[in-house]
């Protein structure tokens, strides 16, 4: 269709193009899921312990890749890991609609106050609160500095679990372990995010910055450390490293 061929050079170029398209389409849907859900986590939780359940609440990502990678190792057809993935996110959905809630209020409960008083800036005077969002937001350099290190970090995670299987199959490892080992990686992550989440909140009065960065930190140091372990063919302190 793109090509005008079913095989060769131009397929092949053709196919990248798809892939590439879709691949940012479906990132670019994945990445509009968080704004409404900080925006619902932020109204029903008070500042002092929005660290820690926000570190709950991004466990979901981890869980579910959890999952796909283990269920994945096991399929016979490729095609599969990306239906049943879709198939488990389509039902997802339908939970969403019934469960989920807005904001305190439109259940009968009273906002939490710094949250009411953003709404009721939004609601009297819209030139006022659109001022408030371009200062605070689209010209906060804290606001682009955190947004690029945000990118970087998902360059690590996505390498991981992109490449990381057929990395670790090279290494020797079967399909159902590689599958295994990829969860491992998710379950470690889970573990660090709620660490992030507590310590924030716990002794850094939930300035969470300072924890990005000592994390951020540890990461190139692990990151420096695979590429060094990986050549030295010690596998057990690899998988280690890389959890």
């Amino acid at each position: 269709l793109f090509s005008g061929s079913a095989q060769g050079e131009g397929f092949v170029r053709g196919m990248v193009i798809v892939m590439a398209v879709l691949y940012i389409v479906n990132q670019i849907f994945q990445g509009c899921g968080f704004a409404p859900c900080n925006h619902l986590m932020v109204s029903w939780v008070p500042p002092k312990e929005l660290a820690t359940k926000m570190s709950i609440w991004n466990t979901s990502h981890s869980v579910g890749a959890f999952v796909v990678a283990i269920i994945c190792g096991y399929l016979t057809r490729w095609q599969l890991c990306f239906w049943i993935p879709a198939a488990i996110a389509f039902v997802g959905i339908f939970f969403i609609i019934a469960t989920l809630r807005d904001t305190p209020k439109s259940v009968g409960l009273p906002e939490l106050p710094k949250v009411k008083a953003e709404a009721e800036l939004e609601s009297e005077d819209p030139k006022a609160f659109r001022n408030f969002l371009m200062k605070r937001v689209f010209l906060n350099p804290v606001i682009w500095v955190l947004a690029i290190t945000d990118l970087f970090v998902y360059v690590v995670r996505f390498a991981i679990l992109d490449w990381g299987p057929s990395m670790l199959q090279d290494m020797g490892l079967s399909e159902e372990l590689t599958g295994w080992t990829v969860g491992i990686f998710e379950v470690a992550g889970c573990a660090g995010v709620l660490c992030a989440g507590y310590i924030s909140d716990k002794f850094f009065k939930s300035r969470s910055q300072r924890v990005c960065a000592i994390e951020m930190g540890l990461v190139a140091i692990c990151l420096v450390a695979l590429h060094f372990i990986k050549d030295a063919d010690m596998p057990v302190i690899f998988l280690i490293v890389l959890a």
